[in-house]
């Protein structure tokens, strides 16, 4: 099946990315989504086990709906969630919660079947009042696809070819004029912080990551430790505040450069088999539940192109349960092989138990690198090097922001001064993330330490090509050739630093002093 095959590739690109854990990492969220799907088709052929599921949803949705009111009504004029980190990833799953919220309205033939309403008005209205353009405009979408079909649905074959040329049409002069609203924006923004400036100038440089690795892409999971090799000089966060994306913001640029066209077209199958499967059956049954969750499967598509929801396991899962509600009752191509026999049961233990110990490793790095950053707070370096240690595994290997954890036991032999040990952990960072500006200026930095200048000179010289504003680069690349020398060279980098003088007196005074000398 295709779905088994997009994971296959996901799988395997570990083989060559820059971090393999993250690789496999993120591929198996897409085993946890086929599992979920195939446990879930099989349970919901029972009206009681699909009660239960739905009742489950509903109390999770409600929950995240109470939570999210209550945010919003401390901090209105800017709106953080504690729940998803990022509200774009909010709305995307209050998105999601939608079609759930029709389908139980429709399904639930009790009193109970207002609440279901209720939560659909609730949910509407906190995406409104969040203001997420990507899912606002996935709600238009999601309305405009429904009626359409439903329209195309009650029309005969010759009326049918002329509404889908009309309608085809009309996406096309809407798509023309759209691209160039867009582009007329981006050329009148002043605002370099300005979200839309922001995703694209990252489509800018995941364009370029796609024209280096057209068929295989770098390796999944590894768009971030890949994108910045193209310089994050037009990234404001990213050269100015150390943000450290993850991500492109585009879900389907993200696959196509870190799965290349393989990947790409495997899921274009995917969502292309699922849309004529679905429409199919709607055109023979007319069953209004299955158009509802494929509106809102279409909707998601939308947020996709502007958002990153693959990204988090919740929005897997709903996705997951959303598709084995949307094939419940069609017999289509080896859906027995999706029953709970004993060979994929086997298959499923099999998955669950390596998805088990990558979480445990995970957890174990999450909570020693947790300790290592508390200990370097405090300046003790035996024991960053020693919990830097314990959280290295071949499962976790950087922390959430993406930074090795070598950087962090570098760091601890800086402080014992220990320069072969400072040059082996910071070596062994470069090889995880060689594009982090912050990675290759510890490396220089190292390099320079142990006096091998030109080799420094290299590493930090790609360093301000990524990133000219980063000040522990320009200090770096000030003292390289004041060891060189070249004191005046020595000063143009030092100068290059804000409030040089005052930072960094001793270094100034004593550049001036070997300039005068001469």
């Amino acid at each position: 099946m295709l779905i088994f095959a997009f994971y296959f590739v996901n799988i395997i690109s570990a083989t060559w990315a820059l971090n393999a854990t993250d690789a496999i990492f993120e591929s198996q969220k897409i085993a946890l989504g086929i599992l979920l799907f195939i446990w879930v088709y099989d349970q919901i052929s029972s009206a009681i086990n699909e009660r239960f599921i739905l009742n489950t949803l509903s109390i999770v949705f409600f929950t995240t709906l109470c939570i999210t009111f209550y945010e919003w009504s401390i901090q209105i004029n800017e709106f953080k969630t504690s729940i998803f980190g990022h509200k774009n990833l909010l709305s995307s799953f209050l998105f999601l919660s939608l079609a759930f919220w029709l389908y139980c309205f429709r399904v639930v033939t009790n009193r109970l079947k207002w609440v279901y309403l209720i939560g659909f008005i609730l949910t509407v209205s906190c995406i409104l009042l969040i203001q997420t353009r990507s899912a606002i405009l996935a709600l238009i979408v999601a309305v405009f696809f429904f009626i359409m079909t439903c329209i195309y649905a009650h029309l005969k074959l010759k009326a049918r070819r002329i509404f889908l040329t009309t309608i085809s049409a009309t996406f096309l002069i809407v798509a023309f004029y759209g691209s160039k609203h867009f582009t007329n924006i981006l050329s009148n923004t002043n605002d370099k912080n300005a979200s839309l400036v922001e995703r694209v100038e990252l489509w800018k440089n995941t364009t370029e990551l796609i024209k280096e690795n057209p068929i295989i892409g770098v390796g999944t999971g590894n768009w971030q430790y890949n994108y910045s090799k193209f310089s994050i000089n037009n990234i404001d966060k990213a050269r100015n505040y150390n943000t450290f994306f993850k991500r492109p913001h585009n879900d389907f640029l993200w696959v196509l450069s870190e799965n290349g066209i393989i990947g790409f077209v495997l899921l274009i199958c995917i969502i292309g088999y699922i849309g004529r499967v679905s429409i199919k059956m709607f055109l023979i049954d007319k069953d209004i539940n299955r158009l509802i969750l494929l509106s809102g499967a279409v909707g998601f598509i939308m947020i996709s192109f502007f958002s990153f929801p693959k990204e988090r396991v919740p929005h897997i899962i709903l996705v997951a349960i959303l598709l084995a509600f949307q094939f419940k009752g069609i017999h289509f191509d080896h859906a027995k092989k999706l029953k709970l026999n004993f060979k994929n049961v086997f298959v499923i233990i099999a998955l669950l138990l390596l998805n088990c110990t990558i979480g445990y490793y995970r957890l174990k790095g999450e909570f020693y690198t947790k300790k290592a950053v508390l200990a370097q707070t405090s300046k003790e370096a035996d024991k960053v090097i020693e919990f830097g240690t314990k959280a290295i595994s071949y499962f976790y290997t950087t922390d959430p922001s993406g930074t090795p954890i070598y950087s962090y036991i570098g760091w601890g032999y800086n402080l014992k001064t220990d320069l072969n040990e400072l040059l082996s952990a910071n070596e062994k960072a470069y090889q995880i993330s060689p594009y982090d500006y912050k990675v290759l200026s510890n490396y220089g930095y190292a390099l320079l330490r142990i006096g091998l200048f030109d080799s420094a000179s290299k590493v930090l010289s790609e360093a301000y090509r990524i990133n000219s504003s980063y000040e522990p680069i320009l200090l770096n690349l000030s003292v390289l050739e004041f060891n060189r020398r070249n004191y005046a060279l020595s000063l143009e980098w030092l100068e290059k630093i804000e409030n040089y003088q005052i930072k960094y007196a001793q270094n100034y005074e004593r550049i001036q002093m070997k300039i005068s000398a001469k």
